[in-house]
């Protein structure tokens, strides 16, 4: 009887099974496709395939499946394939597929067509808080819902955007629980062969890359976009603390032969052979924080960093940044190529290091403070490179650029007949220009940090750059070594030789401010104060008037639009006539000149040089002839 029993049992398992079997064999695979082109319609696709069915009680075959965007653009296909699924994966909430199996891939994808339905943008709304909970569900849904396992023998991605294209290959990826590897190919035939390893108690991530072949990588499609290469990278991200309110994390990252490529960065392809930083963060739902022993390494040069974001109903900045006192020669045999090229072949001795304090209230900018000094102990430059600031104390030629191109040679020195001696340039000139550009310019070291904190403030509160913080030494070398480029190379490179020809009295401050006004264009082709005397009022540099160096002095930042200072009359215009006024009162407050010379100044200027063609009606032109000028100011 209990024979029986166990064989009616043991049957009746077994006819279940079956029939499970049979419903997962027949009825899952159709249910599956259906679910999977339902949500694909959802979002906007079409989805088709074929030979759509079961393999196995837990594994489903296809061949050519295809997605289809409203544009009729074809976004992938899979030429064949094999998806597992797992029941005890769905019963626990997670994403039933347990394996992906793809033999050839091919994606396409054209952004402004594609996007998440409103309903899916707006649950992440609803979800998203603060930094930390964001963090923490993002990556909870990623590990929960990725396969166990995933094989693509041969893949191919097509990325097209503003008519720039993209083409990646990857071949032999795997993905096994916790273990990645692949190797990916990339348009200008450099490879990249990637191993990744996750694992638990506390979870850390660890990637792994080697590249082989030439050619920078594009960061993004942007056409602006970062361009980067490497011999080799890793990253280790381990987790000390997570949870939705608090996350601590520390990351390491770590590359061999880096090179980068961005014009706001450098306007040659930086070169670093060896870079690593390792940062402590704790991250919480409105704030986020670099511990003070968060640093980086490039080269030989180490960078101590503490950074704090807070974002409640302000939003707060606090960075410190700074390198320790080093030998002064490791410093510059550590500079990347690609940076600071005119420190190039340099020899020194003695130590240099560099401090950075910054924060900032954004709802409070006037509270902003800004610390900025380089540190230097029995600094000596032995040799120099191109650049030798020695140099300047003597006769020299000096190239003007316009655009990148060379216009015009200058001789800096007495066989120039249009160069003015500093002992020759009216103090009327000299206070004007002191007064507009550099207040300071005598007592400073080459680097006013008021005039740069209150620029600062400004562009903060103006939402753009409206005002610059540059000193008339920076100036000066931006025009004698660096050029014109705006990128944040130029801007560290110019601070650094500020700093040795101020502390180490290269040059003087008379001389330097005779090359200064002998050099910066005044004009359309006009360099030098001697030319811009000539050229405005048909005289020589020391037989300016007070009101004619107040306006020489308001156009140096824009001098190639001067014509536009002046109304179709010939009369200086409300805001320049303002600045007559805050000059003078200036320079009056600082006793630069008398009661009775401020009362004399008035905005009412008679052009009498070749710049009268520009600004004058044509009938009150001065009976002279008048040579145009060679580009037209538009």
């Amino acid at each position: 009887m209990l024979k029986s029993k166990a064989a009616i049992i043991l049957f009746s398992a077994v006819v279940i099974m079956l029939i499970y079997s049979a419903c997962l064999y027949f009825l899952v695979p159709s249910l599956t496709l259906k679910k999977v082109k339902s949500a694909a319609a959802q979002n906007g696709y079409d989805l088709r395939t074929v030979n759509w069915s079961g393999s196995g009680i837990n594994k489903i075959s296809f061949d050519s499946l295809i997605v289809i965007n409203a544009a009729n653009d074809t976004l992938l296909t899979i030429r064949h394939g094999k998806i597992g699924y797992s029941v005890f994966r769905y019963l626990t909430a997670r994403f039933p597929v347990n394996l992906i199996s793809i033999d050839s891939l091919s994606v396409f994808k054209k952004p402004g067509i594609d996007s998440a339905s409103a309903s899916t943008v707006a649950h992440q709304n609803e979800t998203e808080t603060g930094f930390a909970a964001r963090l923490f569900h993002l990556e909870n849904k990623i590990i929960k819902n990725l396969p166990e396992k995933v094989n693509i023998r041969h893949a191919e991605i097509t990325i097209l955007k503003n008519k720039n294209l993209r083409q990646w290959s990857i071949d032999d990826f795997e993905w096994d629980n916790s273990k990645m590897k692949g190797l990916v190919k990339t348009e200008n035939g450099a490879e990249i062969a990637v191993n990744a390893n996750i694992t638990n108690g506390p979870r850390t991530y660890e990637l792994n890359a080697r590249m082989k072949g030439y050619g920078l990588i594009a960061a993004t499609l942007d056409s602006q976009a970062l361009q980067f290469s490497f011999r080799s990278a890793s990253l280790i991200l381990k987790k000390n603390n997570w949870s939705k309110s608090e996350l601590v994390t520390h990351c390491l990252i770590k590359t061999e032969g880096l090179q980068l490529f961005h014009w706001r960065l450098s306007q040659d392809t930086i070169k670093i052979n060896r870079f690593e930083t390792s940062q402590h963060a704790v991250v919480h739902d409105n704030s986020l924080a670099l511990a003070p022993s968060s640093s980086l390494q490039i080269n030989d040069i180490s960078i101590n960093t503490e950074l704090i974001i807070e974002r409640n109903e302000k939003t707060s900045i606090q960075l410190k940044a700074g390198i320790p006192v080093m030998p002064a020669q490791a410093f510059f045999n550590s500079l990347p190529d690609g940076l600071f090229q005119s420190f190039k072949n340099i020899k020194a001795e003695g130590e240099l290091g560099y401090t950075l304090n910054f924060s900032v209230d954004l709802s409070l900018p006037d509270s902003l403070i800004f610390e900025s000094a380089f540190n230097g102990k029995k600094i000596r430059l032995q040799q120099f490179g191109e650049v030798n600031p020695y140099r300047l104390n003597d006769s020299f030629e000096h190239t003007a650029y316009e655009k990148g191109r060379p216009v015009r040679r200058i001789t800096v020195g007495t066989d120039n007949p249009h160069f003015v001696s500093y002992s020759q340039i009216p103090a009327a000139l000299v206070n004007c220009v002191l007064t507009a550009e550099d207040g300071s310019f005598f007592s400073h070291s080459g680097f006013n940090e008021e005039a740069f904190r209150q620029s600062i403030i400004t562009n903060i509160k103006e939402k753009r750059f409206a005002r610059g913080g540059s000193t008339i030494s920076m100036q000066l070398v931006k025009n004698l070594y660096l050029g014109r480029d705006k990128n944040i190379s130029r801007k560290m490179e110019e601070a650094l030789w500020v700093w040795f020809i101020e502390n180490k009295r290269m040059v003087s401050k008379e001389r330097m401010l005779e090359i200064y006004l002998n050099i910066i264009e005044w004009g359309p082709d006009v360099y030098g104060i001697g030319e811009a005397a000539q050229y405005y009022f048909n005289k020589k540099a020391d037989q300016l008037t007070l009101n004619e160096c107040i306006f020489l002095a308001g156009i140096i930042p824009n001098p190639k639009y001067f014509r536009f200072a002046f109304d179709k009359e010939g009369n200086l215009r409300n805001y320049f006539q303002s600045f007559f006024k805050i000059v003078s009162e200036r320079l009056l407050m600082k006793e630069k000149i008398t009661e009775e010379e401020f009362l004399s100044v008035s905005p009412v200027l008679k052009i009498s040089g070749r710049a009268a063609a520009l600004v004058m009606p044509a009938d009150s032109l001065p009976d002279f002839d008048v040579e145009e000028p060679e580009e037209e100011i538009h």
